[in-house]
């Protein structure tokens, strides 16, 4: 499947990942509506959008991402991570189900004890907004044409605290190495859940690689300082050897 001569439907165009994505220039013919010509928590605006455009696929990387607004206002976090997904998801069933249909996920579904998760280990979500993401992951589920994509990523330009955790875990990526992986996902025939991920290190080792100036400090310290009290998880770093392995077989 030739992505470049296809028209791809992105939500989220103007967050971090979707801003990645547009300005990688990797898919030209995306289409990236605002939130006024397609609101994906009203079933309505998502089928009229749908039935006046001919798509191929859907990259979804719209959502709800902050822990502190899914606490403090779950129902938004909802009506755009669940409810949003799902809505996507009907809509593609009634325009055409085999549809190519990326979803950007989350790290955060497995819990965050042991880390190094792989795509079979059992989901434990420790919040709000785990929950409403492992929601939207189930309607994913139906399509016969999509994968779900588990990452975490981070803007190297702009990394917005001072402080970070010498003793939490993750394999979080800069964005912009993403949009590169989600050409050849969506151009691929992978399905069903798919982990994206970099090395496993602390938050304090790779922050400090982007921003020298960042002080050490330790978990505990983090989760104290957590807004309305959100449980945030410890290790959440994943084994991606199923993505590298194909990236090897594939290049």
């Amino acid at each position: 499947m030739d992505s470049k001569n296809k028209k791809i439907l992105l939500t989220g165009g103007s967050g971090k990942l979707g801003s990645a994505i547009r300005k990688s220039g990797l898919f030209p013919n995306l289409l990236a509506p605002g939130h006024k010509e397609l609101d994906i928590s009203d079933f309505r605006s998502v089928m009229e959008y749908m039935e006046s455009h001919e798509l191929e696929g859907v990259i979804h990387t719209a959502a709800i991402a902050s822990f502190a607004i899914a606490e403090k206002d779950p129902a938004l976090a909802i009506a755009t991570n669940t409810v949003g997904t799902a809505n996507l998801v009907r809509a593609v069933f009634l325009k055409d189900k085999n549809m190519r249909f990326i979803h950007v996920s989350t790290d955060q579904l497995s819990g965050g004890t042991k880390g190094n998760y792989k795509e079979t280990d059992p989901v434990l979500p420790v919040n709000k907004y785990d929950w409403t993401k492992l929601a939207a992951e189930c309607s994913v589920h139906l399509l016969p044409n999509a994968c779900m994509v588990r990452t975490a990523f981070f803007d190297p330009e702009n990394i917005p605290f001072d402080e970070s955790p010498d003793d939490m875990y993750s394999s979080k990526l800069p964005v912009g190495e993403l949009p590169k992986d989600l050409l050849a996902l969506y151009s691929s025939d992978i399905k069903g859940v798919i982990n994206i991920g970099g090395k496993r290190m602390s938050s304090y080792e790779r922050f400090r690689a982007y921003k020298p100036s960042i002080k050490k400090t330790s978990f505990a310290d983090v989760q104290k300082q957590q807004i309305l009290g959100v449980i945030i998880a410890r290790d959440t770093s994943l084994d991606s050897s199923k993505w590298e392995n194909w990236l090897k077989k594939n290049k």
